[in-house]
C-alpha cells in the first residue's frame, strides 16, 4: 500500500509540475513580440501584415488582414498561431498565414497564453476570457478593477494577473493576484503602493527563458492635474522587483515605448522613438527610433542607446504611428525593423543585428538603477473581487485576406554597432572596434572571478577568415589583451575565430580602410 501511494504520489507530483510550466506555449504571445518557430522560421508583423521569413530573412510569404490591426501573436508547440487584433478580436491561422477562425468581441484584449488545458486564455479589460482552439467561448469572469490586466501564467487553473488599481484620491497601487478557476474565487492578492502618484501600466513582457521573470512598464503622473510624466521599466522575479529603471516621458505628447524583447543570457532591451524637436508639434523634425540594452546584472550603469533611426515625414493614411521594434530571435541574433510613410507603398527596413551589441555605458545616452520603494505585499482584504456582471458579446468575423507578391524588405545588413561582445557559456569576450582599420584589440570585460582567468588556463588561438572559409592568419593568445595589426588586410567581410580549449566563438569582422 505504501509503494502504491508513492507510486500515485509521484505522478501526481509531476503532473501538477508539468502543467504548471507553459509547455504548450512556443512563445509567450507578448505585445509587439515577434515569433520564431522550432525550425527557426520568423514572423514579424506590421498593423494589417504579416511575413513569414527563413532564418537568412528571405521571405517565405507574406499576407495582408483586411480590418485586422495586429498586436500579439502566440504560437503553440503544434505550430498554430494565435492572433489579437483591434484589440477587441481574436483568432487562429496556420503557418502558411490561412485564418482559421476569427472573433469579434464587445472586450479590450491585453494578453494571451495557452493554459494547461490547452485552451486560449485572455486576459481583457477587466477579466479573464476562456476560448477553445476551435474557437467556442468557454469561459467569461470580470473583477472589480477599472484598468486592463496582464495575465502573467497559469498553473493548474490559477492564474496570476498584474494590474494597476486606485487606491484613495491621490494614490494608485500595481496589484498582483491570483484567481483559482476551480475554486472559482480569488486566492491570493499582492500589492505595491506608490505613494502621491498615479499608474498607466502600459506593458508587459513575460520571459521565455527564465522562470518568474516578466517586465512591467509603467508611468506615472500627478492624480490631481496636469504636470511631468515619468516612465519606469521594472524586473520583477515573483514579487521582487531586481531592478528599476526612470525612462524619459516629456510632458505633452510622449515619447513612444514600442516593445520589450529578452535573449537567453538574460539582458533585455526596449525601443522608442522619440520626436526630434521635442517642444515642436508632433513629426516636426523627424523621430529618432532608440534601442537600449539592459545588461543582466543590474548592478551598475549598463544600458546605452544602441541604434538611433530618423523619420522625417508623418505615417501613412491609417496606420496609427510608425513603427520600430527590436526583436531577439535565436542564437546571437537579432532583428530591427521600422515602418514609416511609405508603408503599404514600399517595403520594410529590416536590419539584422549580430552579437555585436554592446553593454558599455556612453557618457551621452545613460541612465543608473535605482531602487525602488514599496515591496508587493499580501492583502487580506477583499481589495479585487469578482463581478457579478457576466454580459458579453461576440460574433464571428470575416477578413480578407491577400497575399503581397513581389515582396522584398528593404535590406540593410547591420554587421556592427560599437563594441563588439562575444559570449558563450562562460566565456565574456571583448573585440574592437569593428568596423577595424589597421588594429583589432581582444580581451576579457569585467566578469566574475569564476571565469576571469579563462584566457590564461586554457590554450586559446585565434583565426582569421575570409569570406569563403579560408584560415588567412593564425594567433596565439598568452594574455587577457591582445592587439593584432590589420594593416595588410583590404577592406572587406573576415571572420574570427576565438578558440578556447574545446570552445569556439564565431565573430564577423568588417575592415574598413
Amino acid at each position: 500500500m505504501k509503494k502504491i501511494f508513492a507510486i500515485l504520489f509521484i505522478v501526481i507530483g509531476l503532473q501538477g509540475f508539468s502543467q504548471a510550466l507553459p509547455y504548450l506555449n512556443a512563445s509567450r504571445g507578448n505585445a509587439n513580440e515577434c515569433v520564431v518557430d522550432k525550425d527557426t522560421n520568423i514572423y514579424l508583423f506590421h498593423f494589417n501584415q504579416i511575413e513569414k521569413y527563413n532564418k537568412h530573412l528571405q521571405s517565405i510569404w507574406v499576407k495582408r488582414y483586411d480590418s485586422l490591426i495586429i498586436s500579439n501573436l502566440l504560437l503553440s508547440k503544434t505550430n498554430a498561431l494565435f492572433f489579437i487584433a483591434n484589440k477587441n478580436s481574436v483568432g487562429k491561422m496556420d503557418t502558411a498565414g490561412n485564418i482559421i477562425w476569427c472573433k469579434k468581441t464587445n472586450l479590450t484584449f491585453v494578453n494571451m497564453l495557452l493554459n494547461h488545458s490547452n485552451q486560449l486564455m485572455l486576459s481583457h479589460n477587466n477579466g479573464l476570457f476562456k476560448i477553445d482552439t476551435v474557437g467556442n467561448v468557454v469561459y467569461y469572469k470580470e473583477f472589480n478593477y477599472t484598468n486592463p490586466a496582464y495575465l502573467l501564467n497559469d498553473s493548474m487553473g490559477v492564474y496570476e494577473l498584474i494590474v494597476s488599481k486606485l487606491a484613495g484620491m491621490s494614490n494608485m497601487e500595481l496589484c498582483k493576484f491570483k484567481y483559482s478557476e476551480t475554486l472559482d474565487s480569488i486566492v491570493a492578492i499582492k500589492i505595491r503602493g506608490l505613494n502621491n502618484t498615479c499608474i498607466d501600466l502600459y506593458n508587459m513582457f513575460t520571459s521565455s527563458f527564465f522562470s518568474n521573470i516578466y517586465y512591467v512598464y509603467y508611468r506615472t503622473y500627478s492624480c490631481s492635474g496636469p504636470g511631468m510624466s515619468f516612465g519606469y521599466l521594472e524586473k520583477h522575479k515573483n514579487n521582487t522587483i531586481i531592478y528599476s529603471i526612470p525612462y524619459n516621458v516629456v510632458s505633452g505628447p510622449p515619447n513612444k515605448f514600442n516593445n520589450i524583447t529578452e535573449d537567453k543570457y538574460g539582458n533585455v532591451y526596449y525601443s522608442q522613438s522619440r520626436r526630434v524637436d521635442e517642444s515642436a508639434p508632433v513629426y516636426s523634425g523627424g523621430y529618432h527610433n532608440d534601442i537600449y540594452k539592459i545588461d543582466s546584472l543590474g548592478q551598475t550603469c549598463r544600458i546605452k542607446q544602441l541604434i538611433d533611426e530618423v523619420w522625417t515625414s508623418p505615417p501613412a493614411y491609417n496606420i496609427p504611428h510608425e513603427k520600430g521594434t527590436f526583436h531577439y530571435l535565436y542564437d546571437n541574433h537579432f532583428v530591427f525593423d521600422y515602418v514609416g510613410r511609405g508603408y503599404g507603398l514600399s517595403n520594410l527596413v529590416i536590419k539584422d543585428i549580430d552579437s555585436t551589441i554592446s553593454t558599455v555605458c556612453s557618457s551621452s545616452s545613460t541612465y543608473t538603477f535605482v531602487g525602488v520603494s514599496g515591496a508587493f505585499l499580501p492583502v487580506t482584504n477583499n481589495y479585487i473581487f469578482k463581478s457579478n456582471n457576466t454580459t458579453y458579446s461576440i460574433t464571428t468575423q470575416t477578413v480578407n485576406v491577400s497575399i503581397v507578391s513581389n515582396f522584398t524588405p528593404d535590406f540593410n545588413y547591420c554587421l556592427t554597432i560599437g563594441l563588439n561582445e562575444l559570449r558563450d557559456n562562460n566565456l565574456n569576450i571583448l573585440m574592437y572596434p569593428n568596423p577595424a582599420t589597421n588594429v583589432l584589440n581582444i580581451e576579457f570585460s569585467p566578469a566574475p572571478d569564476s571565469y576571469r582567468d579563462e584566457l590564461t588556463e586554457q590554450p586559446t588561438t585565434i583565426e582569421i577568415k575570409n569570406a569563403l572559409g579560408q584560415v588567412l592568419e593564425t594567433f596565439n593568445i598568452t594574455a587577457k589583451t591582445t592587439q593584432i595589426s590589420l594593416s595588410h588586410f583590404t577592406t572587406g567581410l573576415y571572420f574570427i575565430n576565438l578558440k578556447i580549449g574545446r570552445k569556439t566563438v564565431m565573430q564577423k569582422l568588417m575592415i574598413q580602410k
